[in-house]
């Protein structure tokens, strides 16, 4: 007679614990497979939780998406501040940021991607599957870029032109070199790539004149 199979008891953990093991979780599985390839029984199985215990934190599947990207950006602006020598709880999208030119931002931007591949594919991946209208981070990411730009703006010096141009050339120059380098981070060096095609844009490069 075969012995009745037990279900392993899982351990009760301190509810922030469990919401970081859940919404690492969908991090890794998100920048993989994107919101429409994964269901919450993934997550689930991914964290070893249950679905039920995972819509008690978040409330739904774009309840999860909507915590894993705030908590994205939250770790993308902790990162930045502490390269450029500011305050997270101040750095916000939208806001002005002084001090800090904007060659100096993006090559900030830069070397917090390379340091955290993981953010970089799920940012790509959300992204791409954001530009259809009917998914739910579209809104999201369109206003995300929105204050992105007027951020970026804010960090253009005198005399190089308008800023909102400038920091839309610097948005779609760093875009472009992230693509090629998500496909081949072992073989393209993003910031070698990004110093060498700014040098001579004085908008854009980083050698502390405008400092």
């Amino acid at each position: 007679m075969t012995p009745p199979t037990r279900r392993r008891a899982r351990t009760r953990k301190n509810p922030e614990v469990r919401l970081e093991e859940i919404l690492r979780a969908a991090m890794k599985l998100f920048g993989e497979r994107g919101f429409w390839g994964i269901s919450l029984q993934d997550v689930a199985d991914e964290c070893d939780f249950t679905v039920t215990g995972i819509l008690y934190h978040v409330g739904s599947k774009e309840g999860l998406m909507e915590a894993v990207l705030a908590a994205m950006d939250a770790r993308l602006f902790t990162a930045c501040a502490d390269e450029l020598g500011l305050d997270a709880t101040g750095f916000e999208l939208g806001q002005a940021i002084r001090g800090v030119t904007i060659g100096q931002l993006f090559r900030v931007l830069v070397r917090v991607t390379m340091a955290d591949p993981e953010a970089a594919f799920l940012y790509s991946v959300m992204e791409n599957e954001s530009t259809d209208p009917v998914h739910p981070a579209h809104d999201y990411f369109r206003a995300r870029e929105q204050a992105a730009l007027e951020t970026y703006a804010t960090t253009v010096p005198e005399g190089f032109g308008d800023p909102i141009v400038v920091a839309r050339t610097a948005m779609g120059l760093l875009s472009g070199l992230h693509v090629q380098w998500l496909r081949d981070p072992h073989g393209v060096d993003l910031m070698a790539l990004w110093d060498e095609i700014v040098r001579g844009v004085p908008a854009l490069e980083d050698d502390g004149r405008h400092e």
